[in-house]
């Protein structure tokens, strides 16, 4: 087998006697392995130190035909040698050219959809309405009470207490409670308290006062009645003689309205010769009741003095009614 080419061999302790282009022979020792081919050496190469080397291309193959049929796997790379001068140099091996795997083809995998937890419902309670009876309460009246309690979530609510204070606090210790049966979404319940009115701010009411039920709002359950105010003034003073003696018994006709809901009890009208006819006046009358629009007339006598010329009258001048305006209760009028 002969060897030339670009691959390498060389042994400095080789001198050659033959010029620097002329042709130097080698014997190649080949194992008898199966190894690839290379091919066969060119002329020889003087080294500047005086030796030289071989650019050598080893051509492999099988040293006989039995190492060829008893190779099995003949992609295995044994290395040959040279001989040069009786010194044995390994023939370069050649590197195998890598086999280009092929990508796997990723396979599709069927996930399947999760299935979404559904969201809880609750019940929202409130309350709806109130009415009463009679239609306008005021300070002592008998009252009932009629309260309304309707499921505004979307959920049913379980059994549950309605709650009567007179406070803004029904939470806590409130008057009185009834019970509300349970409620599917969009249906109401009417409940009634019986109670006389005390309390001048009026009442509070509270579904679900103690908080057992689970709702979306929690902040919706209380509703305040007011109570129906009243708005007392003086329409008319009529007197019974414009041109009185001194001496003489005159009577004053004095005409009073109720302008708004709520009926007026028990209060005072009174009759003074000064600006302050709540302090120390001449004359008082009681007014047992005077309902919205309502009208009553009073009736004041009094001796005419020359040195009195003008008269106040005021409505509520103990000031016990809770009113709309507190501001139109004194009507001053000129006797002459």
């Amino acid at each position: 087998i002969s060897c030339s080419g670009s691959d390498n061999v060389s042994n400095s302790s080789f001198q050659s006697t033959k010029g620097e282009q002329e042709p130097a022979t080698i014997t190649i020792a080949v194992p008898t392995s199966a190894v690839p081919t290379s091919t066969e050496v060119p002329t020889a190469q003087k080294q500047s130190s005086g030796g030289i080397y071989f650019p050598v291309n080893c051509e492999y193959g099988y040293e006989n035909q039995e190492a060829q049929n008893a190779n099995t796997q003949p992609n295995i790379l044994l290395a040959p040698t040279v001989q040069i001068n009786n010194a044995m140099t390994p023939c370069p091996i050649a590197t195998p050219t890598a086999t280009n795997t092929p990508t796997p083809t990723a396979t599709a995998t069927n996930t399947p959809t999760p299935t979404a937890t559904p969201l809880p419902v609750y019940s929202n309670l409130i309350i709806s309405d109130v009415t009463t009876e009679p239609e306008h309460p005021t300070l002592g009246d008998s009252v009932e009470w009629f309260v309304t309690v309707r499921n505004d979530g979307q959920g049913a609510s379980n059994e549950s207490r309605v709650s009567m204070d007179d406070d803004k606090y029904p939470t806590n210790s409130p008057l009185d409670t009834r019970k509300i049966t349970p409620l599917e979404p969009g249906i109401k319940k009417t409940v009634s308290f019986n109670r006389t009115v005390t309390n001048a701010k009026g009442y509070w009411f509270m579904a679900d006062f103690n908080e057992i039920i689970k709702e979306t709002d929690e902040n919706d359950n209380i509703f305040h009645v007011d109570l129906s105010l009243s708005d007392l003034t003086v329409e008319s003073v009529i007197s019974s003689n414009t041109s009185p003696y001194a001496g003489d018994i005159v009577t004053y006709t004095v005409l009073i309205r109720n302008d708004s809901k709520g009926t007026a009890k028990d209060f005072s009208i009174t009759f003074d010769n000064d600006p302050e006819p709540s302090l120390n006046p001449l004359l008082i009358k009681v007014v047992t009741s005077l309902g919205f629009g309502e009208k009553k007339t009073i009736i004041f006598d009094r001796k005419y003095n020359p040195e009195e010329n003008d008269y106040w009258i005021m409505v509520d001048s103990r000031n016990i009614i809770s009113e709309t305006n507190e501001n139109n209760n004194v009507y001053r009028f000129n006797i002459e």
